[in-house]
Order: C-alpha cells, then structure tokens, then sequence
C-alpha cells in the first residue's frame, strides 16, 4: 500500500516539477513574441530595409 502511494508521490512531484519549468517557459516566450510584434512594428518604419530581407 505505501509503495504505491510513494509511486504516486513521486509521480505528482515529477508532474509538478514540469509544470513548474514548463509552463513559465510557454508564457514567456508567449510574452517574447508579443513584445517583439510589438517592437518590429516601429521598427520596419524606421528601417524597411529589414522587412525585405
């Protein structure tokens, strides 16, 4: 009975553990993409060179 329950432990920490490096790596890389619209918008104003290559 308690080594199942161990499995089970270990399991939800393994899950957790993903979710924790995961999860943050999606947004900010969501959040990167984001600011980077944001900032190539004035950008290919200011340079429309860049949008050609």
């Amino acid at each position: 009975m308690s080594c199942s329950i161990n499995q089970q432990w270990s399991y939800l920490i393994s899950e957790l553990r993903y979710f924790a490096f995961v999860t943050p790596t999606i947004y900010l890389n969501y959040l990167f993409i984001l600011i980077n619209k944001k900032m190539a918008k004035p950008s290919a104003e200011y340079f429309p060179q860049t949008v050609l290559s």
